[in-house]
């Protein structure tokens, strides 16, 4: 068929032609073994070879890139890469060739900044460090943050005292973390650590014999740590204080403690079986004068002729009659005789004063501080 062909000063006479096609030569290919990779590693040159020696070709999948031979990591996991050539003249195509490597995360170093600070202030803000970014990736790739702790508390001594961290929330798609500790060094001259006591209710209403209560609170100041012992000041007759327990104790992390105050206003348990009238006399009191007077009369109802010769005998003994009748009178009557006295606190206002005396592991001395509390004891109704 003449097609398009010309020629100005020429026919053209056709002649067909024959193909005769044959098996192509086969060829195979040899592919190199890929090291182990890391993400970030500097890009690979691969290496592979035909028996024909016709050039291979080299296709892999994912976000891994590939210039000629040139292997380029962009992410970690499973890599696969496939070798190829696809025949040429009497070649024909090589069986392809692949391998597939595992790429390992790169490893970050996350170290906890070393800090310093004074006593009796809080711990500052912990920090890091982040070393080991590849592949000119940012800071920003790193999403969430460590943990950071300390054993100091704000009330601990001088010394030294580790920083440790733990990963936390924090991740990176393509890497991995190596954790390293820090150290947080306390140094003297902060400020002194103190604290307050106060009285809830700061005033009691008691009846007499009866008790009452109230909560003292320790409120530290630059995180106090220590005991502190309690005690009450000048206390009315018969009154007392019980504190429970009997101390505070704190532990310096500023938490604030209480203590229960119970005042009593019985001072001792009362007498049962006395011998005593409705208004709290002693009748015995009143036996010791009458029974010599009613004695006396006996003597004389009996012996009244006798005594009739001796006159002066007769008034003595009338008189004697006389005044055992009157102080028997008076002692049984409510005199002011009484032999005991009521165990009760008597009525009335008072300031009691409590006093804590504090111990602290963080004072080279001891500190006191009080306070006050009104008691009124109620009178009778």
């Amino acid at each position: 068929m003449q097609g398009t062909l010309a020629a100005s000063n020429y026919n053209f006479t056709f002649v067909n032609g024959v193909i005769t096609i044959v098996a192509g030569t086969a060829q195979t290919i040899t592919f190199a073994p890929i090291p182990a990779l890391t993400y970030g590693i500097g890009p690979i040159a691969l290496k592979a070879s035909s028996t024909s020696g016709l050039p291979v070709t080299f296709t892999v999948a994912g976000s891994d890139t590939l210039t000629g031979s040139i292997l380029n990591i962009n992410t970690v996991g499973a890599l696969t890469v496939i070798a190829s050539q696809p025949g040429q003249g009497i070649y024909s195509a090589a069986p392809p060739v692949s391998q597939t490597i595992m790429v390992a995360p790169a490893v970050l170093t996350v170290a906890a900044n070393n800090a310093t600070r004074t006593t009796n202030v809080a711990n500052p803000t912990f920090t890091t460090t982040i070393t080991g970014f590849v592949n000119g990736d940012p800071p920003s790739v790193v999403g969430g943050s460590p943990v950071l702790a300390t054993t100091a508390i704000r009330g601990s001594p001088v010394g030294t005292y580790p920083i440790t961290i733990s990963q936390g929330v924090m991740s990176a798609v393509n890497y991995t973390f190596a954790l390293m500790p820090g150290t947080l060094t306390v140094t003297g001259g902060g400020p002194a650590p103190d604290y307050t006591i106060t009285a809830n209710p700061q005033v009691l209403t008691i009846l007499p014999g009866q008790t009452s209560q109230t909560t003292l609170t320790l409120t530290p100041i630059d995180y106090f740590e220590g005991t502190v012992s309690l005690s009450c000041g000048t206390l009315p007759s018969n009154m007392s204080c019980i504190f429970t327990p009997a101390a505070f104790n704190v532990d310096g992390t500023g938490t604030p403690t209480t203590v229960t105050l119970t005042v009593n206003t019985n001072g001792s348990t009362q007498l049962v079986g006395a011998l005593t009238r409705g208004n709290g006399n002693h009748l015995l009191q009143a036996s010791i004068f009458w029974l010599p007077g009613g004695l006396t009369c006996l003597l004389i109802a009996f012996n009244r002729r006798k005594l009739a010769k001796h006159t002066r005998i007769r008034q003595w003994m009338m008189l004697l009659i006389l005044l055992c009748g009157v102080i028997g009178s008076m002692t049984a009557c409510g005199g002011s005789g009484s032999l005991t006295n009521s165990p009760y606190t008597a009525p009335g206002t008072s300031t009691v004063t409590i006093t804590g005396v504090g111990t602290s592991t963080n004072l080279t001395s001891s500190d006191s501080h009080s306070v006050n509390l009104t008691v009124t004891v109620a009178g009778p109704q």
